[in-house]
């Protein structure tokens, strides 16, 4: 009798200990998951109020190029990437009975592409450093800018000088202007040719590709009482002549401008932030 009790006892014993390890393993689990995603759901709270508040920062800002004054590092005969913006209608290269009228372009092209004038020239693109004096930067086109017909007569070079040089009072290049780097703009002039040339005032061929680019040109200034001076297509500083040739243009930059570096054709970047990036 005695030894049924025991039995019974110890059958109960286990019965109530097995229940108690159980129990004890499924707390044990219970704990880990709602740590875990008390964690998770903490981190997740700080990042959304990091993202409210913009202060997250994976990388450091952009604080753009370094800019450098660029009459610091530009020399004569540079190429610059000046944009002198579309044309905004057609114009055809003029003849005779236009005389006295400049034209060659067509509608949303751009004028720092140049005009061919009926004479091809491979490189007629782009604006180059033509002078830098104090400081003051002077671009020229590449090519030709437009055609004029200069006609014969007594005193038509007067005319044409007027025209050229903009004072007439149906002329005006200032489209030529881009305003956030460029101040005044002009025509090529024979005194222009004269200055660059200083040390040598004698025409005969030039052989620099800044003023001979295979295509004739007029410069903005007279020469006696009908004629007007230009550049001949093989590199001659001329006169006694009437008829269609090129001119070409000049803008005066800004003192203060700046440059980010070269792009991939080698000419320089304008920029226009004043502001130096230390």
């Amino acid at each position: 009798m005695k030894k049924k009790e025991k039995k019974n006892i110890d059958e109960k014993s286990t019965k109530t200990k097995e229940p108690k390890q159980i129990k004890k393993k499924k707390t044990n689990k219970s704990c880990v998951i709602v740590v875990v995603l008390s964690i998770v759901f903490a981190l997740v709270g700080i990042f959304f109020a990091l993202l409210g508040t913009k202060v997250i920062s994976f990388e450091p800002k952009d604080k753009g190029p370094v800019l450098y004054s660029l009459n610091e590092l530009v020399k004569v005969g540079d190429y610059v990437a000046y944009d002198s913006g579309n044309w905004e209608e057609d114009k055809e290269v003029p003849n005779s009975s236009t005389q006295f009228t400049l034209g060659g372009y067509l509608k949303d092209t751009n004028r720092s592409d140049g005009v061919s004038c009926s004479y091809d020239i491979d490189d007629n693109k782009g604006w180059r450093v033509f002078s830098i004096n104090d400081g003051v930067i002077t671009l020229i086109q590449s090519g030709l800018s437009m055609c004029y017909y200069h006609g014969y007569g007594a005193s038509t070079n007067d005319k044409s000088v007027s025209i050229l040089t903009g004072n007439d009072e149906n002329i005006n290049f200032d489209y030529f202007i881009d305003e956030r780097f460029a101040d005044s703009v002009k025509v090529l002039s024979k005194e222009d040719i004269d200055k660059f040339y200083e040390e040598d005032s004698s025409y005969k061929r030039i052989t620099n590709d800044l003023i001979s680019i295979g295509a004739p040109y007029w410069l903005a200034s007279k020469s006696g009482t009908y004629y007007m001076w230009y550049v001949t297509e093989g590199g001659t500083v001329a006169t006694d002549h009437v008829g269609m040739y090129g001119v070409r243009m000049m803008v005066t930059l800004k003192s203060d401008v700046k440059t980010e570096g070269q792009n991939k054709e080698n000419e320089w970047i304008l920029n226009e932030d004043v502001k130096k990036d230390e």
